[in-house]
């Protein structure tokens, strides 16, 4: 099957696809040349959904039909929707911003595929470098993912659901047993219902049931916010990369200068984020 995702240009694709790239995880998705793979249920049975950067948008190829959820997916992780250049107009005002903006014109706020396994992946990834986040990350799929099996390019697993992480022996799997109990009690909120992460509760109260959970703050509130609830105006003011990149003299700004900075940027904080990331390596 074969579909297009329309795109408003400027779109850089190969700058969301980096981004995707460099956190891919391995047997669920990966990142090769101009194309995005993941292994996921179609109608209740394992499919590889593609997607290949064109030069009109982006071209989605299947082993199923998607179906609605699918497709919304597709837009949520390639940020297809925005209308990017209202950010632009917005964020320009700012000489600091305009400078990268000027470099990186089609960067978009790259989503996630699944809003849970965003959350697990940002408590994971806390206070430990990407590359790190990620080879946690696929130990536990190797762990406790379902195969996927008949798929090409494999072996391929899904991510495991919350009903699984929630009872499931999460100390076992190597450089996670600091993190397990804060990913069970994120599993165990979402089965329970006192988390819902599929779009119909309002931000601000995700963010205060995420935030309840010990072991969550702010930063990892708000990077669930920014990618996997598409929050446009969500800051991480905590975070490494943005303290560096607004800090002077080579001293880190704080937390709390961040966020007195990102006043100007509002409602497009979330995209500023990305911006100021994308200087560096993030």
């Amino acid at each position: 099957m074969r579909a297009t995702l329309p795109v408003t240009p400027p779109y850089d694709s190969a700058w969301v696809l980096g981004f995707l790239g460099a956190r891919a995880l391995p047997g669920v998705e990966r990142v090769t040349g101009a194309a995005w793979e993941r292994a996921t249920l179609l109608h209740g049975r394992p499919a590889l959904v593609r997607i290949h950067a064109v030069r009109h948008g982006l071209e989605v190829e299947s082993s199923r039909p998607l179906d609605t959820l699918a497709r919304t997916r597709l837009e949520r992780l390639f940020d297809t929707r925005t209308e990017i250049g209202a950010v632009h107009a917005a964020l320009g005002r700012d000489p600091r911003l305009r400078r990268t903006m000027a470099r990186h014109p089609g960067l978009r706020v790259p989503g996630a595929w699944d809003p849970f396994e965003t959350a697990v992946r940002a408590v994971i990834g806390q206070q430990i470098s990407v590359v790190a986040a990620v080879t946690v990350a696929r130990r536990l799929v190797e762990a406790l993912g379902a195969p996927y099996p008949g798929l090409d390019g494999g072996p391929w697993r899904g991510f495991p659901p919350p009903e699984v992480l929630a009872t499931a022996p999460l100390e076992d799997v190597p450089g996670l047993r600091l993190r397990a109990p804060v990913v069970r009690a994120l599993a165990v909120a979402v089965v329970s219902g006192a988390l819902r992460l599929d779009g119909t509760w309002p931000l601000e109260r995700v963010e205060a049931a995420l935030r309840s959970i010990r072991g969550i703050g702010p930063w990892t509130a708000s990077i669930v916010a920014l990618r996997a609830l598409g929050d446009a105006d969500a800051l991480p003011a905590a975070d490494l990369g943005l303290r560096r990149a607004l800090g002077r003299g080579g001293r880190l700004a704080s937390a709390a200068e961040v966020e007195r900075r990102a006043e100007r940027w509002r409602p497009w904080r979330g995209y500023a984020t990305l911006w100021l990331w994308s200087e560096g390596t993030r």
